[in-house]
């Protein structure tokens, strides 16, 4: 989304000066007016909209935090095993899908597989947190990082709110 965000702008900013360009010189471009069938109702975005739900394939909550980024955000809350609150609330910034993984079928969705940031999702897939800003901290960050920084724990689980594993 920020790549997007950044093309969008560039064109927009181009584009503005060559319509005030146009309409300084007398001949401002047509109005085309939206056909209705054409257009679809969009809800206002809420902050509440970005929780990560773990137990969503990796690939959905992959696009849900390109999507999610910068506005309303992507993020999640860890735990420990005894489901102690390690902090409170991350914001994901970006993640991929590892091309190939090894682990356990059986584990919970939400679960910090590894330092490399790979966790466990729903259907059995694995997304790898690339970059993160953790509860606390000014700066976003690489996943290493955070967990030199002891703000994400191997064996911990990233969970919403209301998340029942």
């Amino acid at each position: 989304a920020p790549s997007l965000h950044d093309a969008l702008a560039e064109m927009g900013g181009k584009m503005i000066v060559e319509t005030l360009d146009a309409i300084a010189s007398g001949n401002p471009p047509k109005a085309v007016p939206q056909k209705d069938e054409d257009s679809c109702y969009a809800p206002l975005l809420s902050r509440n909209d970005g929780k990560i739900d773990w137990t969503k394939p990796a690939q959905d909550i992959e696009r849900k935090i390109r999507a999610f980024t910068p506005w309303p955000e992507a993020w999640c809350r860890a735990m420990n095993v005894n489901d102690q609150p390690l902090d409170p609330k991350h914001k994901i910034l970006e993640a991929d899908i590892p091309s190939k993984s090894t682990y356990c079928e059986n584990t919970q969705p939400g679960y910090l597989l590894d330092r490399q940031g790979h966790v466990m999702c729903g259907n059995s897939s694995i997304l790898r947190i690339r970059k993160i800003q953790p509860a606390g901290a000014h700066k976003a960050m690489d996943v290493d990082a955070a967990m030199n920084g002891n703000y994400l724990k191997p064996s911990s689980f990233l969970h919403e709110d209301n998340d029942k594993r």
